[in-house]
């Protein structure tokens, strides 16, 4: 899960029921891309020869390799941490 309400080197596990969600820091609108290539550490010359669904693919995979092992915190700790949601059309937050 990425959000964009926390600090930018913030990243923590948090469990509801028996779900636990990876929150990591997001700010680009490209997040399934970008951040993605920069957790997992892929550099993008190396997927230019590949089809969408290849880049695609080699990203997931290089992401099942990645130690994802962040400090758990409750959900009620991380609303605590997290500022308001701001939508940045309005420069205000929602």
């Amino acid at each position: 899960m990425f959000c964009n309400n926390i600090d930018l080197l913030a990243k923590y596990r948090t469990k509801l029921g028996d779900i636990t969600f990876h929150v990591l820091p997001c700010d680009e609108s490209t997040v399934i891309w970008k951040e993605m290539m920069d957790l997992v550490g892929v550099n993008k010359n190396g997927l230019k020869k590949l089809d969408a669904g290849g880049r695609l693919d080699y990203l997931l995979d290089a992401a099942r390799n990645v130690d994802a092992s962040y400090d758990e915190i409750s959900y009620e700790d991380g609303l605590k941490r997290m500022g308001p949601v701001k939508n940045r059309n309005e420069n205000r937050p929602v």
